[in-house]
């Protein structure tokens, strides 16, 4: 008998856009240490990721009905579609107010300027070992979804002045 809960859409907090199972499982681990893997998306594919940002797939429900207070993107802006995800996150009606953080590898000032310029929030770059990960990933997730006030992204309240 599963007495697991079920989680809805709007227990999800953090959305993982990443590829690389190594570096996902690390993450995800991180993430339960802080005990927060059980409000996690993990998205593991570009097309997947489009359908989900867009939502235009069955698979998911419309993003604005997640609560999302991050959006974690695994990638290298060398890549075509780490830019092509992070353009379309920043101009979509229900993602360009969601804080989005480039977690990745390249030390490149190139990068680290185009990511900027496309709108992310904060660009992070991977730190080498096991510990030294699971502190930036603490420390991440209590600025971003502990100390960080997000808007409501669901489009639904219109608030009056």
């Amino acid at each position: 008998m599963n007495t697991a809960p079920v989680m809805t859409s709007k227990d999800i907090e953090i959305l993982i856009i990443a590829d690389d199972p190594v570096e996902t499982e690390l993450i995800i681990g991180g993430l339960a240490k802080q005990q927060l893997s059980d409000k996690l998306l993990h998205i593991d594919n570009r097309a997947e990721a489009l359908e989900f940002i867009s939502s235009a797939g069955r698979r998911y429900k419309h993003i604005a009905d997640y609560h999302l207070k991050l959006i974690l993107l695994v990638t290298n802006l060398s890549n075509t579609s780490g830019v092509e995800l992070l353009r379309q996150l920043k101009t979509g009606v229900h993602t360009r107010s969601i804080p989005v953080v480039i977690f990745t590898s390249s030390k490149e000032d190139y990068h680290i300027i185009e990511g900027y310029q496309l709108g992310v929030n904060s660009y992070i770059i991977k730190p080498a070992g096991v510990e030294p990960f699971d502190r930036a990933i603490r420390s991440l997730c209590v600025y971003w979804l502990s100390l960080n006030q997000c808007p409501f992204h669901g489009g639904e309240r219109h608030y009056n002045r």
